[in-house]
């Protein structure tokens, strides 16, 4: 658990184009990746709760020029806390925003 604090107040990790239409989304202790297609965007895990969700998937692909209005899929890659948990926390589910309102 000390390990886990110490890597929270480092400063965040920045998003990133990884190669070609891969784009990485996470912090120091779990991660996201997003696929850009043709039919929009789809985000693999969605990192511990829906608080990081909004900061590193949709603040990260904001900055990397991306909109979160365009996730169309989220795919879970097993079945974890941090693959999934933002999915559903403490009873609401995070759904990726649909207009800048959000």
């Amino acid at each position: 658990m000390d390990t886990y604090k110490a890597m929270q107040e480092k400063p965040p990790l920045e998003p990133m184009q990884v190669m070609d239409e891969l784009y990485f989304l996470g912090n120091y202790w779990t991660s996201s990746y997003a696929v850009k297609t043709s039919d929009g965007l789809v985000v693999i895990d969605s990192l511990d709760n829906a608080d990081e969700a909004k900061q590193y998937i949709e603040g990260g692909l904001r900055k990397l020029g991306l909109k979160p209005e365009d996730i169309k899929y989220v795919i879970v890659s097993h079945a974890h806390a941090t693959t999934m948990a933002a999915l559903i926390t403490e009873g609401e589910v995070w759904r990726p925003c649909r207009d800048e309102r959000h």
